[in-house]
């Protein structure tokens, strides 16, 4: 799939599949592609340059230097989160040109995870994980010092520098 179908940008930065819709963030901005026609539009109510995509069954969501968007399940309509924590490195890593950036002769990735489950969405960023809980509308920190994130049937684990988090957000 390119141009000729849609595309809206070749240089794609994340992707996200539900169902039989996959999530496109490029470049360009987002886009989604309806497998059984082929068919790409773009979702021209969201404009980013960069963006990181998750998708679980509290909906579709897109972290990007323009700031937190949920797609909620069975809604057409994006919905525009509080500000993300970590927005402004985003967005001062577009204005000086760059993703990911050289620190102590080591790559740092701006977005080092994001996953989502039906309690929400989980990011890690700066290694620093954050929970965004949508019945109360808040981030919140959950560990510092995180340099991996998985979740396993709605426990969320991190490991860190000197230990491995768990977080259960039903306990």
């Amino acid at each position: 799939y390119g141009a000729a179908e849609g595309l809206p940008d070749e240089a794609i930065q994340s992707i996200a599949v539900q169902g039989d819709v996959v999530w496109l963030a490029t470049l360009s901005g987002l886009a989604k592609l309806e497998i059984g026609s082929g068919r790409i539009n773009r979702i021209p109510s969201i404009v980013f340059t960069i963006g990181e995509l998750a998708v679980g069954d509290s909906g579709v969501w897109l972290l990007s230097d323009a700031g937190a968007y949920r797609l909620p399940p069975g809604s057409l309509e994006w919905q525009k989160l509080p500000e993300f924590p970590g927005t402004a490195s985003l967005a001062s890593a577009v204005r000086t040109g760059f993703w990911w950036f050289m620190w102590g002769n080591k790559e740092i990735v701006l977005i080092e995870a994001m996953l989502a489950n039906r309690d929400g969405l989980y990011v890690l960023q700066n290694r620093q994980l954050w929970r965004y809980v949508p019945a109360e509308g808040k981030w919140h920190s959950i560990v510092k010092d995180a340099w991996q994130l998985l979740e396993q049937r709605g426990t969320v684990w991190a490991m860190c520098t000197e230990a491995v988090a768990r977080y259960d957000p039903s306990s």
